[in-house]
C-alpha cells in the first residue's frame, strides 16, 4: 500500500485504536502531528455530518434508526401496559455522532472510546424525556437547554429529522463545476 492510498480519516480511526487499547503509535509520529492529525481527521469527518446542514444530512444519515427511536418512546407513551420498559442499540462512535447531531447536541468533538447515550422517558406531568451522553445530561436547544424536554418538543426534534418520501428524490439537475475550481 502507498501513502497517498491511506485516508486521513482511516490513520485517525487506527491511531485512536492503537491509544485506546494502550499500543504505542509509529515511533515517527510526534505528539504534536497526532493531534494535529486528530483534530483535521475529526473536522473532516464531522463537516458530512453538517452539510447542507444538520438536519437534511440527518434526514438521510440517521433518519430511518431515529424513526425506529421516537416508535420505541411513542410505544412505551401510548401503551401504560407495554412490557418494554429497557431497549438496548449497540453501536460505534459512527452511529452516536449522528444521532447527538440529529438531536442538535453534537459538539462536533469525537466520542471518547466506549461513549453511550442513555435515553429516559418519564411518566408524569409533559412526559419529559432526558438523554445522557456519557453519564452527563445533555441539554437540547430545541428545549430551551433544560435538562427535562417535554415529550411534544422532543418528539418534534426527531421527527424534523426522519425522512418522508419526498426526502430521497432524485433531481435531474445536472450541476457542472468548472475544474479549474479543484485545482
Amino acid at each position: 500500500m502507498k501513502f497517498e492510498d491511506v485516508s486521513l480519516s482511516a490513520a485517525f480511526d487506527c491511531w485512536i485504536s492503537q491509544i485506546c487499547h494502550g499500543y504505542n503509535i509509529p515511533y515517527n509520529i510526534s505528539d504534536e502531528l497526532l493531534w494535529e492529525v486528530m483534530r483535521e481527521g475529526e473536522w473532516q469527518y464531522g463537516q458530512g455530518y453538517v452539510y447542507p446542514n444538520r438536519i437534511d444530512y440527518s434526514k438521510v444519515g440517521i433518519g430511518l434508526f431515529m424513526s425506529e427511536y421516537l416508535n420505541v418512546f411513542n410505544s412505551v407513551r401510548n401503551n401504560p401496559n407495554n412490557p418494554l420498559r429497557f431497549t438496548l442499540y449497540s453501536a460505534h462512535d459512527t452511529t452516536i455522532m449522528p444521532v447527538l447531531n440529529a438531536l442538535g447536541a453534537w459538539d462536533q468533538i469525537w466520542p471518547t472510546f466506549a461513549s453511550f447515550i442513555v435515553s429516559e422517558y418519564y411518566d408524569g406531568p409533559g412526559n419529559p424525556v432526558r438523554i445522557l451522553y456519557n453519564g452527563k445530561p445533555i441539554k437540547l436547544p430545541d428545549c430551551q437547554y433544560q435538562e427535562f424536554c417535554p415529550f411534544d418538543t422532543f418528539t418534534r426534534i426527531v421527527s424534523n429529522v426522519i425522512p418522508t418520501a419526498d426526502t430521497c428524490k432524485a433531481s435531474n439537475e445536472v450541476i457542472h463545476l468548472p475544474l479549474s475550481n479543484f485545482s
